[in-house]
């Protein structure tokens, strides 16, 4: 396990440096020493850890690590203002609030 910590940290280096030819390959080989999953070796290769301080608890060394920020979802325009909105309900009220059943 140390030893592919030892891999991860150094490979990490280079792959946020090279192309991305490079990268693939180094993906390719990192792969093929750890067996890890494509998918979850691109990940590793590619998250930057900023490590902020150590503390020590019950004999174990924990880190305080920054996380990186996540990606906001776009809101969805409105398709329907509301004045429409309220003609819909009133609709509605009138068949008697119709709900779709499931078949």
């Amino acid at each position: 396990m140390k030893q592919r910590q030892a891999i991860t940290k150094e490979l990490n280096k280079r792959y946020s440096k090279a192309g991305k030819k490079e990268k693939t390959r180094i993906l390719n080989w990192f792969i093929d020493l750890t067996g890890y999953n494509r998918c979850y070796a691109s990940c590793i290769l590619k998250t930057k850890e900023k490590v902020i301080g150590t503390i020590r608890s019950g004999g174990r060394k924990i880190k305080y690590v920054l996380e990186k920020k996540r990606k906001k979802k776009r809101a969805r325009k409105k398709i329907y203002n509301y004045e429409v909105f309220l003609a819909l309900k009133k609709i509605w009220a009138i068949f008697d609030f119709i709900l779709k059943q499931k078949t």
